[in-house]
């Protein structure tokens, strides 16, 4: 049997004031589980300690929660105030988004309505009017295929969460708290949903599933919906490839993307001309060549390019390239993107990432768990709503709102070993530091797009570094280059027929700031 205490569900528009800062873990008052039916809305569970479903493990997470977790913060704001308890009835909305671990639906209760939490946080760039609640969306793991990995889970993910990196971002964190999934019966309903759409899902994800469990995520909802807050209002349109989703086509627009790193790595070298990102995407664009990838330059911003300095529009180019230039709204959202990339919320960031690694992947330590938080504040994701055409209540650039979500906690242990290859390769193959790329006789100008490639002087020919790509099969050999460069050359095995349709539009007739023949 389970013992659990039933608070009344809080309606959106409430402020909930919690008796108690701590997730309750006294013994609750018995009631038998079937007199919850009844009831369609979500309440708050108390947990008893000695619950036969949860394991010790994840017992021993909850009492570390509840000794240094402040579930109730500063200023009211109610965020962590317990563990919810999903009733029997909920239904699994759309498919809101998924990775290779999780994925998100939207969720409604049996009585049709949408879980909220109170925006009772100080939002600098809405007005009162403005400051309405936001929606919950489930977050769920995904069953681990052969060769994953281990994953820590989710109670284990929530208390790194409330102790490492929301102290570190604060308002700046999209709001995540427990949801114990055990009388909801849901994964079964989500899995057959996932199978029945799994021919419309990405490539890479298909035939991956839900996992049963009793634990979720209730995630901050950060799609426009207009001005009613209703999460049942569909999309109007949307970029998929773009991680660009609009909402509302005339005023709101959901802008998503992975800042990585917002600083050079460590074990960059002196001579860098692209940062760890964008030589990153160099690598994965050459090594792994598919028809269709978006080359490095359409693919990411160039993460050192969200700086503080509004005189530098590269940010901006970089996210709205694929904005279709027939829109009207163009101009304005060039605009707010060069506001957006100005945000303090992004020095916050990059300040975090720098001050839990000084040494890099190549002298990590596997113990290190400074450096594996850098690693997990290096790939989370940035969420920010802004306008794409002024308001009456909001005439600015400014962005309405940002968050940073996505905070997977990183294994060491068993990450490092990939972390240094990847590393070691961007070096030795020279992608951090390479001028051109050639193939089978022909020049091409490398598909990168970094800050750090701007206003670099013309090298002479003989100082000029090389990727020379080379069939699989093939020995390294450099004879068919001219011989002042074959010391400065790094030879790169992959499909060389695929890279040379992949590279049309980047041929040179010559290497820039080559001598004449």
């Amino acid at each position: 049997m389970v013992l659990w205490r039933k608070k009344p569900f809080v309606s959106p528009t409430a402020v909930i004031t919690p008796s108690s800062p701590k997730i309750d873990l006294r013994p609750a008052s018995p009631r038998a589980a079937r007199g919850y039916a009844s009831s369609p809305s979500c309440s708050i569970y108390s947990v008893c300690g000695d619950e036969a479903w949860i394991s010790q493990e994840d017992m021993d997470h909850l009492r570390q929660l509840s000794e240094v977790h402040h579930p109730a913060p500063q200023n009211g704001d109610p965020y962590g105030k317990g563990v919810r308890l999903l009733p029997p009835g909920c239904k699994v909305g759309r498919l809101v988004g998924e990775g290779a671990a999780n994925a998100v639906f939207e969720l409604v209760l049996p009585d049709g309505s949408y879980l909220y939490h109170q925006t009772s946080r100080s939002l600098t760039y809405l007005s009162l009017a403005d400051m309405r609640c936001a929606g919950l969306l489930l977050r769920v793991a995904k069953a681990p295929i052969d060769g994953d990995r281990p994953r820590f889970n989710y109670l284990q993910q929530y208390q790194y969460y409330c102790t490492h990196i929301k102290p570190i971002l604060g308002s700046y964190i999209l709001h995540q708290e427990l949801v114990i999934l055990r009388d909801a019966n849901l994964i079964d309903p989500i899995n057959d949903y996932l199978r029945a759409i799994d021919h419309q899902r990405d490539l890479k994800f298909r035939g991956t599933f839900i996992e049963p469990s009793e634990w979720g995520f209730l995630v901050e909802d950060m799609q426009p919906h207009g001005n009613n807050c209703d999460p049942s209002h569909p999309f109007e349109f949307s970029y998929p490839d773009l991680s660009l989703t609009i909402s509302d086509p005339e005023t709101t627009i959901l802008v998503e993307f992975k800042p990585k790193w917002l600083s050079q790595s460590p074990n960059a070298p002196k001579n860098a001309i692209r940062c760890r990102q964008c030589a990153k995407e160099l690598y994965s664009y050459i090594v792994d060549p598919q028809v269709g990838k978006p080359v490095p330059t359409k693919a990411k911003p160039c993460p050192l390019m969200i700086r503080n300095d509004a005189s530098n529009p590269a940010f901006t180019d970089s996210v709205c390239r694929r904005v279709p230039s027939t829109d009207k709204r163009r101009k304005r959202l060039n605009s707010t993107l060069d506001v957006l990339r100005s945000e303090p919320a992004f020095k916050t960031l990059r300040l975090a990432q720098e001050a839990n690694d000084h040494v890099g992947p190549l002298k990590a330590d596997k113990k290190d768990a400074q450096f594996a938080l850098a690693m997990t504040l290096r790939d989370c994701t940035c969420f920010a709503q802004v306008l794409t055409a002024p308001t009456q209540q909001q005439d600015s650039f400014k962005p309405l709102k940002i968050r940073f979500g996505d905070f997977d906690m990183k294994m060491p242990e068993f990450k490092l070993t990939y972390w240094r290859t990847i590393e070691e390769q961007l070096i030795k193959g020279g992608f951090y530091t390479a001028d051109m790329i050639y193939c089978r006789g022909q020049f091409y100008r490398p598909p990168t797009k970094c800050y750090l490639e701007r206003g670099r002087p013309t090298k002479p020919m003989e100082e000029l570094e090389i990727i020379h790509l080379q069939e699989p099969h093939q020995k390294n050999e450099v004879d068919s280059l001219p011989p002042m460069m074959k010391s400065m050359t790094h030879s790169i095995h992959t499909d060389v027929d695929l890279m040379e349709k992949c590279l049309e539009h980047y041929k040179v007739r010559k290497p820039e700031g080559s001598q004449k023949d």
